[in-house]
């Protein structure tokens, strides 16, 4: 393990590279605190904070009636688990669901929780009728 001495050298070189590859208008902005240096090796990605994603995207009121008509449709759990985990990429996509259905949502809801509460609420309940009633629930 290399010391703190070595480290701090190797960090100031990385920076003195960064600093003197610079034109003097970004100099003058590193100078100025509007631009930063970052240090990362070459098969670290340095993606800018601007570019990062912070808030998934929602899905539209058409998006999620769709989804619910089509949830209505299926015969099968196993049709609604699969339509939800390809079409809702995000936690808060299924809780946008949920609210849809008039459940109640909970923060410490994990995907799968989500999902299974969505599925009940739109095809379970309708298997669980057919099978107290004891109609074949393939119909």
């Amino acid at each position: 393990m290399k010391s703190r001495s070595d480290l701090v050298v190797s960090l100031l070189r990385k920076i003195a590279d960064a600093v003197s590859s610079m034109s003097d208008d970004d100099l003058n902005r590193l100078v100025q605190g509007k631009v930063i240096v970052l240090t990362a090796s070459p098969s670290t990605p340095v993606v800018p904070k601007k570019a990062r994603s912070t808030k998934a995207e929602q899905l539209t009121s058409d998006d999620l009636n769709q989804l619910r008509t089509e949830l209505e449709a299926f015969t099968t759990r196993e049709e609604g688990i699969a339509l939800l985990e390809s079409r809702c990429q995000t936690r808060e996509h299924l809780q946008q669901l949920q609210r849809l259905f008039d459940l109640p949502v909970r923060k410490d809801d994990n995907r799968a929780r989500l999902v299974n509460s969505i599925v009940e609420a739109s095809i379970g309940y309708r298997l669980r009728s057919r099978a107290v009633q004891g109609s074949d629930s393939r119909k």
